[in-house]
């Protein structure tokens, strides 16, 4: 990074080509800091990169390139720490929402204690009542998407008592109503066992999976009913999979009203959940496959509908954000890089752009041992010679 003093001397230089100069007066600094606090990273392009002619004398003055590569690496940080703050407002939702309950529980109990048609045996100088399906459930979180996690009654499940009673909980999970055949779970987890051998190793599953929940509380989790396994209706259950579908279709529906303001924030909501593959722990498994592709494919189209949303309204550094994820789902998707150096280039981080195409010849070559297309190549030198795109 370079010392204060050569910054300085590089902002009292005057400009010798034809571009206009900020006065040194603090007011470049103070501008550019708030258009990068307010995302309009375009504007702030145009101090990096000003047009040849008409620009406000107070919007540009002259850079030297390594300038131009930094305030580009802020910026593209910038919309990475974007990018990782709407994946957790969802989450931050949740536990306020949590705490909330859990405030009105403890005071439903001290409104307990107060009554004066409770008993002895009934408050803390009593026993403890034994707890029933119908008294208040522990909570079952579950995370499918990205890595596997679990928790249940606000502890997270860290320690497993064998690895197929974690998948059998992954496939209630999975399963619209939480339940899955004996026959099915069998068939799916041990494929090419005996039934007799394939039922003894659902036994050991199940009672291994029982035994780590049980660590943690023992209120009931799965249960055998009508030949098959299910996860405990009494039980607070969510699912990530189960949110992520419903602020999907949300989001359509709202969409389809003609609300297209309140449709992105469900779309928004959905991205948020979608913290990588499905299952992506298993990604050898067969079972888990089909709804693995499914799940993309929703989430890229997802994608695709938000980045056309902020590029219709020019906030390109939004579309920035969501063209990336796209991109590590399709790397060699060659219209997603074009999409990531148009935007690029309207923020004024041509360079960026420019690296962007390197990048798409780079992964074309190794993945599909092909090159960029003429479009592609078109729109690269259009930015190499500062033309509009």
């Amino acid at each position: 990074m370079p010392s204060r003093g050569k910054v300085a001397t590089l902002r009292n230089r005057r400009h010798r080509g034809s571009a206009p100069v900020i006065a040194n007066d603090g007011t470049a600094s103070e501008f550019a800091i708030e258009l990068f606090e307010t995302g309009r990273y375009d504007q702030l392009g145009e101090i990096i990169h000003p047009p040849e002619a008409g620009i406000d004398q107070r919007a540009a003055y002259p850079v030297t390139s390594w300038i131009r590569d930094v305030v580009g690496w802020l910026c593209e940080a910038r919309t990475h720490d974007d990018v990782e703050a709407s994946m957790h407002r969802e989450a931050l939702a949740r536990i306020a929402s949590r705490h909330e309950e859990q405030k009105q529980t403890l005071g439903a109990i001290f409104d307990l204690i107060d009554d004066p048609r409770s008993g002895p045996d009934d408050v803390a100088g009593g026993h403890t009542p034994e707890r029933t399906p119908g008294d208040s459930s522990p909570s079952l979180d579950i995370y499918c998407l990205g890595q596997f996690d679990v928790w249940f009654a606000g502890r997270p499940v860290e320690i497993w008592n064998g690895g197929k009673g974690k998948s059998v909980l992954k496939l209630l999970a999975a399963s619209s109503d939480h339940r899955s055949e004996k026959e099915e779970l069998m068939e799916l987890l041990w494929p090419d066992a005996e039934p007799h051998s394939a039922r003894n190793s659902l036994n050991v599953a199940v009672h291994g999976l029982r035994q780590t929940l049980s660590e943690i509380d023992d209120f009931p989790v799965v249960l055998f009913r009508d030949d098959g396994y299910l996860l405990n209706p009494q039980l607070e259950t969510w699912v990530d999979l189960e949110a992520f579908a419903d602020h999907l279709k949300t989001a359509q529906d709202l969409e389809e009203r003609g609300e297209v303001d309140a449709a992105i924030r469900a779309y928004r909501r959905a991205e948020s959940l979608y913290r990588g593959e499905f299952l992506a722990e298993d990604r050898y498994e067969d079972w888990p496959e089909l709804q693995r592709r499914s799940l993309r494919d929703q989430f890229v189209t997802l994608l695709d509908r938000l980045g056309r949303y902020w590029f219709d309204r020019g906030d390109y550094g939004s579309c920035v954000q969501v063209y990336r994820r796209m991109n590590a789902v399709d790397p060699c998707e060659e219209e997603l890089h074009r999409r990531l150096m148009v935007c690029w280039s309207r923020l004024g981080l041509s360079h960026l752009a420019q690296e962007q195409y390197l990048e798409c010849r780079r992964t074309l070559a190794r993945h599909l041992e092909t090159g960029p297309s003429s479009v592609t190549d078109e729109l690269f030198h259009r930015i190499q010679q500062r033309q509009p795109v």
